[in-house]
């Protein structure tokens, strides 16, 4: 009985003191958050923030939704990034040590009248925030928030938020747009004009020609053009858009977005010494980008067009047929996979050589187009080409690759029957001229007696 009794207060003990000690430590973790937010310049959550004021710069962000917008002085989109980095601030912001409080002369301290403000408009009603000179070491910066008789200090990148310009804190992409949408582009340059379109995640050329594009390249435009931004803005709202040259634009890309194939329009004008004058045919401002820029936009139909001639797995190969003038080696891999030659004579096949061919013809790639219809083989020597490689798998040709004359700028070739004829680099003859010997394993060599056991065969016939 009392072994019970002396438990069941053990017990009560026990939940007494988890109840202290939990109390103390919800009440210390009370008292702490209570002091972190006192110690914050703005005891507002920064995600109720829905209105910016920079003074005296006069810009005005307001948040519609959830995109925040340019209201004054122009009316324009805000780059999210730095208005996202200008809000996270204030999340950790602190009023470091308050340096004067009473009868304060704000003047020493560069706040009467501030050299910059911050006024911000929460859930919770309206906070001003006032920013003057930086303390004597530079590391912190003298403010004053809603007009209290103190002077704290706190973190200088609140000042490099309130010197913000309007440059800084607007959406600067010279054409917006979501990148998985683009299901269609034309680009204009001096070179021509080419349309293309998406087939599932495969590019191809509408015109000049059809035929594949260089998907790569295609990713590279369009992330050059997405990523792309004004280095200034010339004018708002113009009035004459003649004198910028986007009547006969040196550069023009439509972009074909969608389902509902949405149209958005990019147009690079006149030079402007090491610049070009630029539109979003969709937003009145006009505005300046880089001379490199343009340069990337000024492709030919070669730069668009898929180079590569050939595209299958280089271990699917399961034969091959070199031929040379004056030399056919037939090679196919048998049962366990291993290369064998089957002519001119049975040998067995180099594995690493004949890898090394099937992974040569598969990344070869065109220099330039020479020819997009075959009429007169002979004239690049692909009538009788110096090297002809056929490639199988289960029977079927994955690749007929002709080379033939050689250029200054590389050898003539054609990867299919209909053409193109295409320049590939020089040294694919060096590549894929080989020998038989080249090509198989040695033979291996007769066996020999020994010196020794042809004396002894004599001597032992001798002796009979």
């Amino acid at each position: 009985m009392r072994f019970r009794t002396t438990a069941i207060l053990a017990g009560i003990l026990v939940a007494l003191f988890a109840a202290v000690y939990f109390g103390d430590v919800k009440r210390a973790e009370k008292k702490k958050s209570s002091q972190e937010k006192e110690e914050k310049v703005l005891a507002a959550e920064p995600d109720s923030i829905r209105e910016i004021l920079l003074r005296p710069s006069g810009i005005h962000l307001v948040k519609e939704g959830q995109e925040w917008t340019i209201t004054e002085p122009v009316r324009t989109q805000a780059d999210k990034g730095t208005v996202d980095g200008v809000i996270g601030t204030f999340r950790w912001a602190k009023r470091y040590r308050t340096v004067a409080e009473g009868n304060v002369r704000f003047a020493d301290y560069g706040l009467e009248p501030p050299q910059y403000e911050m006024i911000l408009v929460h859930n919770a009603g309206r906070d001003t925030l006032q920013l003057g000179d930086k303390t004597p070491t530079g590391s912190y910066v003298f403010a004053r928030l809603n007009r209290e008789n103190r002077v704290f200090t706190t973190t200088t990148s609140l000042l490099s938020h309130a010197q913000k310009t309007l440059y800084n804190l607007r959406d600067k992409r010279v054409l917006p747009f979501e990148r998985e949408k683009v299901n269609g582009f034309t680009l204009r340059n001096v070179h021509g004009s080419f349309e293309l379109v998406r087939e599932g995640d495969q590019w191809k050329i509408q015109s000049p020609i059809q035929g594949p594009a260089d998907r790569y390249k295609i990713d590279d435009v369009l992330s050059r053009i997405r990523n792309a931004t004004a280095r200034e803005f010339v004018e708002e709202e113009p009035k004459d858009l003649s004198r910028y040259g986007f009547a006969n634009p040196v550069v023009r890309v439509d972009l074909i977005l969608g389902e509902e194939r949405a149209r958005k329009t990019l147009l690079i004008g006149n030079r402007k010494e090491d610049k070009y004058y630029a539109r979003d045919d969709g937003r009145p401002p006009v505005f300046l980008v880089d001379s490199s820029f343009v340069r990337d936009l000024r492709l030919t139909l070669t730069d668009l067009r898929e180079k590569k001639l050939y595209e299958f797995l280089s271990t699917d190969v399961d034969s091959t047929v070199l031929i040379y003038p004056d030399l056919t080696i037939i090679c196919a891999k048998d049962s366990v996979g291993n290369w064998q030659v089957l002519q001119p004579e049975k040998r067995r096949a180099k594995n690493w050589r004949m890898s090394g061919i099937a992974g040569t013809v598969n990344g070869l790639r065109a220099k330039d187009f020479v020819s997009e219809r075959v009429t007169n083989l002979a004239a690049y020597g692909l009538d009788r080409p110096a090297i002809r490689v056929k490639m199988f798998r289960k029977g079927e040709l994955l690749a007929d690759l002709r080379l033939g004359k050689k250029t200054k700028d590389g050898v003539y070739a054609l990867g299919r029957d209909e053409g193109p004829v295409v320049l590939v680099p020089e040294n694919t003859l060096d590549q894929l001229k080989f020998t038989l010997e080249d090509v198989a394993e040695p033979q291996p060599k007769p066996v020999e007696t020994s010196q020794s056991e042809s004396t002894s065969g004599t001597a032992a016939k001798t002796g009979q």
